[in-house]
């Protein structure tokens, strides 16, 4: 495995997601292993054997986990997650219903293999670990964390994507629409602040092409509402159905797989929009719709 440096003694093991590595005292501190087992492999073969590992979690989907269970096998390593993860980093039943809101199957699972993660600790932002301070960045899911080292690199996970995945994917998956307005935000306020930022899916970034892409991010959660207005100007919907109009419309590939993801962003939006005053839902015998207030 190649590691590609970032100065300060971190380095970054490329993919989807990429993985953070920093020795600090004596030890290998690892973020999001990655989505795969074979990956888990290929870290434990690549890092130093003398040297205690202690994984970090950003956030419990499986495409960050898939690679741990092989890693903790191979090195003995101690994995450390956020509190509100942890319950679904544990238990892959409940990881799949917060995407699909009741046990869904395995042939629904189209990312990374879904397993069960041993967490030896967990832990409540903002906190030192190692080389880190933990800082929450709700959004993508409910208790997703980043983390800073002291001169400034951030790992900041799926808090916000790279513009290239914006582009297909039309509506990026965020499980609380409002709290990643706020996150992304507060990720642009304080941008210069930040020596590097590492997405998970995207590019390292700094500067202005940091601030380009955080801004891509906003506009595209900010341009959601618009558009679910102008489709609902044609008369009640699903949400399934606004999601469908709202990625084809967008020129993403419609699937089951991109439905079931992106209508969970869109259901979080119809809630804050219904919240604000916008929307309302109805009963019908065709389910749920929603409406223009």
């Amino acid at each position: 495995m190649e590691f590609r440096k970032l100065g300060k003694g971190a380095f970054l093991a490329p993919g989807s997601p990429c993985t953070l590595v920093i020795p600090f005292d004596g030890e290998m501190w690892i973020v999001d292993p990655g989505a795969y087992p074979e990956r888990g492999e290929e870290l434990a073969r690549s890092l130093d054997k003398g040297k205690r590992k202690i994984v970090l979690i950003t956030h419990s989907h499986s495409d960050h986990l898939a690679a741990i269970p092989k890693l903790v096998e191979l090195t003995n390593a101690v994995v450390a997650c956020p509190y509100l993860e942890s319950c679904s980093a544990r238990s892959v039943e409940i990881r799949k219903a917060l995407d699909y809101g009741a046990k869904r199957s395995d042939k629904l699972t189209k990312i990374a293999p879904a397993l069960p993660i041993r967490i030896d600790e967990s832990f409540n932002p903002p906190c030192k670990l190692g080389p880190f301070e933990s800082i929450p960045l709700p959004g993508h899911s409910f208790g997703h964390v980043g983390y800073l080292t002291e001169d400034g690199l951030l790992y900041a996970g799926d808090a916000f994507f790279g513009d290239k995945l914006l582009r297909t994917v039309v509506v990026p998956y965020f499980i609380d629409y409002e709290a990643s307005l706020e996150t992304i935000r507060n990720l642009l306020d304080n941008v210069r602040d930040y020596r590097k930022i590492v997405p998970s899916h995207g590019p390292v970034c700094e500067g202005k092409r940091a601030e380009d892409i955080l801004r891509a991010n906003l506009v595209t959660l900010e341009m959601l509402p618009k558009k679910a207005e102008r489709i609902l100007e044609r008369g009640p919907i699903s949400a399934e159905g606004l999601t469908a109009h709202i990625l084809v419309e967008g020129g993403a590939n419609i699937s089951v797989w991109s439905l079931l993801i992106s209508s969970v962003t869109i259901k979080s939006l119809l809630s804050y929009m219904f919240d604000e005053g916008e929307v309302e839902p109805i009963a019908t015998e065709s389910g749920i719709l929603w409406k223009i207030r």
